[in-house]
């Protein structure tokens, strides 16, 4: 096994113990970043996730010389990349691509009448490989990565690796999104019964060790049943849910 390959191998270890390490996706998505850059020596490299309240894909972690924008236009639902992995009227050769990471060349090579604002950033960019992260429901974002400082192409070998890599972060993601439906409150987002009494058993064993002391605040929306019963209770929930952002916004992280 040549030098490189083995540094892949490596690396792929090292984030199959990060998914169990890091408690946070963002910062598993983090250490995802820093680990390449310095492993590739690639110009730079950074993780686009989708923000579904703007319907855009989101520069979330970027490392390296070349300054990536917060969004990209290339980087909407309704551009040409996006568009691209979703596309099945290509020839089969093209099909069987979209599988894996497509790099600046594909994009080129395959000319639409989109293709020139799609190139145009990515050269800007100089992003050189886009790899899906995405579940079998929905794509979550991307893997971009520029190119190597060296000048050197990317192989077969490295694009497998880097859609390892997508494949973990979206493992990663899908963990948390999970964790947190089954200890939230679908309606207004915030922790459940089931995580209170999980936080509380932590807080008075830690309480118990340290000898210290925390304090729990209850509240009380007034008059609350009255607004179900003249209103309703669908404008009861937005009740809830303008009450569950008020609490967010008050509060530290």
């Amino acid at each position: 096994m040549d030098s490189r390959k083995s540094q892949h191998v490596s690396c792929l270890e090292s984030a199959s113990e990060g998914i169990l390490r890091f408690s946070r996706s963002e910062q598993f998505m983090e250490w995802i970043v820093q680990s390449l850059f310095t492993h590739l020596k690639a110009e730079h490299v950074s993780i686009a996730i989708h923000d579904a309240s703007r319907n855009l894909f989101v520069i979330r972690h970027s490392s390296g010389r070349k300054c990536i924008p917060k969004y990209l236009v290339a980087l909407d639902q309704d551009s040409p990349i996006v568009r691209w992995f979703k596309h099945t009227n290509f020839d089969t050769e093209t099909v069987e691509t979209v599988e894996h990471p497509m790099t600046y060349q594909n994009f080129a090579y395959h000319i639409t009448e989109d293709s020139p604002i799609l190139l145009t950033e990515l050269d800007r960019y100089h992003i050189d490989v886009c790899a899906k992260i995405e579940t079998h429901e929905r794509l979550i974002g991307y893997l971009l990565i520029g190119p190597q400082e060296s000048g050197k192409l990317y192989t077969k070998d490295d694009l497998t690796y880097f859609q390892a890599l997508a494949n973990d972060i979206a493992i990663e993601i899908e963990k948390e999104e999970y964790y947190h439906s089954s200890h939230s409150d679908p309606l207004t987002g915030l922790w459940n019964r089931q995580y209170l009494d999980q936080k509380l058993d932590a807080l008075m064993n830690r309480a118990s060790q340290r000898g210290a002391e925390f304090a729990v605040a209850m509240l009380d929306l007034d008059n609350f049943k009255s607004v179900n019963d003249r209103f309703g209770h669908l404008l009861g929930d937005q009740v809830l849910k303008i009450t569950a952002e008020m609490i967010r916004g008050t509060l530290r992280p």
